[in-house]
């Protein structure tokens, strides 16, 4: 059971289970059941939200290419999701096992520019989301600095013209001292 699922009813921890629709959860205590927009690493039981090629957690792959279009599904799903082909585990073995080392080397050459250019698009992606958080901060730190300055103005303005004040007692002071 995953502690970073709770039940949005109860908020308690939800029970995983996969099926061929997607990743339902049942909470016990309430009785509802969810689709989670993700899938469950079927080794380790991390939850992973977005679609990713590993599991975060134990490094698990979560996606196999299909044998006839070559999509990329999830580990668990039975069919493919473009052609519908049975995505039966022990189809994957014989024709991995019928294909030679050269011929999986070559398909693996083939998939490697589109596998760097993948990864280069999520490295961008990744690096704007960083520049946008980094060029935030600098505007809350600016602003900061301004409110700053902008009261220790308000107070030096007020240290001045307290000083004036002052200065200006001062003198009436010696001004009636001076005429009596």
């Amino acid at each position: 059971m995953l502690q970073q699922i709770a039940c949005p009813n109860c908020r308690t921890p939800l029970d995983l289970r996969q099926s061929a629709a997607g990743a339902y959860v049942h909470c016990a205590a309430c009785g509802g059941e969810f689709l989670l927009t993700g899938h469950v690493c079927p080794r380790c039981g991390t939850y992973e939200a977005h679609e990713t090629a590993f599991c975060r957690q134990c490094g698990m792959p979560l996606s196999r290419r299909c044998p006839q279009c070559q999509t990329l599904n999830w580990i668990g799903d039975e069919y493919c999701r473009q052609c519908g082909a049975a995505l039966d585990i022990l189809e994957i073995i014989v024709h991995r096992h019928n294909e030679s080392t050269q011929q999986r080397l070559y398909t693996h050459l083939e998939d490697a520019p589109r596998l760097k250019a993948e990864e280069e698009a999520a490295m961008q992606v990744r690096r704007e989301r960083m520049m946008e958080q980094d060029r935030q901060r600098q505007i809350a730190i600016q602003r900061r600095i301004e409110e700053r300055r902008a009261r220790d103005k308000k107070l030096l303005n007020g240290m001045l013209v307290a000083a004036a004040v002052i200065v200006l007692i001062l003198i009436a002071i010696g001004l009636i001292s001076v005429l009596l």
